[in-house]
């Protein structure tokens, strides 16, 4: 993904460019964060469609044309992911609700 882990070194001296000191300890990029956090809302939308799948049974879903993704700049690939993530969070939310229709 992004590893701008090296952007964000805080030490003793203040903020480094990238080197390593005893004293320096590393903090997690916002690029880093945001990606990470949209990695795991992604896996949670996942996680809610196998389940509801299994308990309801699967229901056959439009299937994305693939589309070759060429590396680009770093918020445009975040932005990316955001889209693709909102789109997971959606279809999960729907899952949901097949659920509580079958259930209640």
């Amino acid at each position: 993904m992004y590893d701008l882990s090296k952007a964000n070194i805080i030490g003793a001296t203040g903020i480094s460019a990238g080197l390593s000191s005893p004293a320096t300890r590393a903090e997690p990029s916002a690029i880093n964060a945001a990606g990470s956090a949209l990695e795991s809302a992604r896996d949670l939308a996942n996680r809610i469609d196998d389940l509801v799948n299994r308990l309801c049974g699967a229901v056959p879903q439009a299937v994305g044309q693939a589309v070759d993704q060429k590396a680009g700049p770093i918020l445009s690939g975040l932005r990316q992911d955001a889209e693709r993530t909102a789109e997971m969070i959606s279809n999960a939310q729907g899952q949901l609700n097949r659920l509580e229709r079958e259930v209640m």
